[in-house]
């Protein structure tokens, strides 16, 4: 028995149907970036000054982009959402070749440490997908940074002092 599969229109056009073509085949990267240039040309837009957020799969696009398009960002944050497992670094290993460009662009993610669909640890998700794990993905980006790589838990950190002078900086 065989199984068929659904095709997007767009993976029809380019001979790209299959099982493991879960998506559209448009070009997201090219299409974030001409459109990023199109609002840069027709709204006041500072673009030194553009800034990446998506939350889960949205969070897995931040990752995707953020490496595709080096230096285009003045700061990506995922919300729940790592890369899948080789793609860490991007799938051309853009956190490696492109690292200068990269320094550019700072880096800060959210996560819930009980995420099942996209767990904290990496590995298999409750759906079947295998992802990095967020303290490899935060090593990536301190070494792109320079800083040290180096995990601290969150345990260690001197918490906060009601006795602090919080009118002392202003």
């Amino acid at each position: 028995v065989g199984v068929a599969y659904d095709c997007y229109q767009s993976c029809k056009k380019l001979s790209q149907c299959g099982r493991c073509n879960w998506s559209t085949c448009y070009d997201d990267r090219l299409f974030v970036d001409k459109l990023i240039d199109w609002v840069g040309q027709h709204v006041c837009l500072d673009l030194h000054r553009v800034y990446l957020q998506g939350e889960s799969n949205g969070g897995m696009m931040a990752h995707y982009l953020s490496t595709e398009l080096p230096g285009r960002f003045a700061a990506v944050v995922p919300f729940y959402g790592l890369p899948l497992v080789g793609y860490g670094a991007g799938n051309a290993v853009q956190l490696l070749r492109e690292a200068d460009s990269l320094r550019k662009t700072a880096f800060l993610t959210f996560h819930g440490r009980q995420d099942r669909l996209i767990p904290l640890s990496g590995g298999i998700s409750s759906e079947g997908w295998v992802y990095e794990p967020l303290d490899k993905v935060h090593q990536m980006w301190a070494a792109v940074h320079g800083c040290n790589t180096s995990l601290v838990d969150v345990a260690d950190l001197p918490s906060p002092s009601a006795s602090l002078d919080a009118t002392a900086v202003r």
